[in-house]
């Protein structure tokens, strides 16, 4: 990442975005499952994660939740390994009217 601080200089914003495997979306879907946790299915956790994560973008993007943006994300780095959670990070390169 640090690259990108090089070539386009300090990000305005360092997001980092992780799941929570407590999340009561989660919990609900696997309580049709008996004896499953979290762990088990990392199936449905991604599922989930992907579905937050696409409105934590719309609220960026869309709706403007840091304020008028003009450029965009340059980078969205996802690190998805399955050791225990799902994260994303990304660096927000705004540029304001």
């Amino acid at each position: 990442m640090l690259r990108y601080v090089g070539r386009f200089g300090c990000p305005d914003l360092f997001i980092t975005f992780t799941c929570n495997a407590l999340w009561p979306e989660i919990e609900d879907a696997l309580s049709f499952i008996p004896r499953q946790h979290a762990s088990d299915r990392p199936d449905i956790v991604d599922r989930f994660f992907q579905m937050k994560l696409k409105l934590l973008m719309d609220d960026i993007e869309k709706y403007d939740f840091f304020g008028p943006i003009l450029g965009g994300i340059v980078l969205a780095v996802l690190s998805s390994l399955f050791s225990h959670r799902p994260s994303i990070t990304l660096l927000l390169f705004t540029y304001y009217t």
